[in-house]
């Protein structure tokens, strides 16, 4: 699903005592069938932004358009109902929405809200919850009685269930230890992979998750978009990550302090273990020829 932003500023409580400019003059496109990720630092305006894309708020001034949907200060939220249908999003501890009396319940509610028989819905969520991970032994349990990482899938199951064509995530592994984090962006990932046309947005403040899965980056500060990269371009750039105040990648770190070390240029566009112990064995190889 393609995103276009044209000129789009938001103002929470405009023309209140308390009125707070969050966005101002963003213009950007995230192409349909991409993994996109916007960075910056915390009242850089990325959580405001996410969730225009999902219609939960509108622009006070410019044009949004998301899909098929055109969004702008006018727009009746009403008319929004069916772009929430196609674009999904994930919150910084989404367990803490759910509230049915067992997960697979949880998991339908907005299947069953989408028109989905009930017998179908009932189905569509044990599949789901299954694809993340909740085992069938589980189905019937209370969320309550889960653990925090249970919990954190089954919520995750109950948007995929919805089967968006955008998905937008703010934070999704917030709170998460390691290994819990890397099986939540794997699951993303699997999903995203799996059809063409599926767009993912994410928010994130931890570069590695950055630099290992998204396409295109936008980089915002103070409510502004600052500039568009690719991870390559923008993480191998140590002034611009700098200049924004952005963590340079474990991987990229571990192959610039082998060039400094060596005094031999090293490709530190690597943004997995695989590849760069790849380019490590390369110079390596090189170091021994030389």
């Amino acid at each position: 699903m393609r995103i276009e932003a044209e000129h789009v500023g938001y103002t929470y409580m405009s023309g209140s005592p308390f009125e707070t400019e969050a966005l101002r003059d963003v213009s950007l496109v995230l192409d349909s069938g991409k993994y996109h990720a916007v960075v910056g630092h915390t009242g850089s305006g990325k959580s405001t932004l996410l969730q225009l894309f999902n219609g939960l708020e509108k622009p006070t001034e410019g044009k949004l358009t998301v899909g098929d949907w055109t969004i702008t200060p006018e727009t009746k939220q009403r008319d929004l109902y069916d772009l929430r249908r196609h674009a999904g999003i994930v919150f910084q501890f989404p367990e803490q929405q759910l509230f049915d009396e067992t997960i697979v319940k949880d998991v339908m509610y907005g299947p069953l809200n989408l028109g989905l028989e009930r017998e179908k819905a009932e189905q569509l969520a044990k599949d789901t919850l299954l694809r993340v991970g909740i085992g069938e032994e589980l189905h019937a349990r209370s969320p309550f009685e889960l653990s925090g990482g249970q919990m954190r899938r089954t919520a995750i199951a109950g948007v995929l269930a919805m089967e968006p064509e955008l998905l937008l995530l703010d934070e999704p592994t917030a709170g998460l230890d390691p290994k819990g984090q890397k099986e939540i962006m794997e699951l993303f990932y699997d999903w995203f992979k799996e059809k063409p046309e599926r767009t993912i947005v994410l928010i994130s403040h931890d570069m590695n998750q950055v630099a290992r899965y998204a396409d295109h980056v936008v980089v915002m500060a103070d409510g502004e978009k600052q500039l568009e990269k690719t991870p390559a371009e923008l993480f191998t750039d140590g002034t611009t990550l700098q200049t924004y105040q952005l963590a340079m990648p474990e991987t990229v770190r571990i192959l610039k302090a082998l060039e400094d070390a060596s005094g031999r240029p090293v490709a530190s566009d690597a943004f997995t273990r695989e590849e760069t112990l790849r380019r490590i064995l390369a110079w390596e190889k090189g170091e021994r020829s030389g």
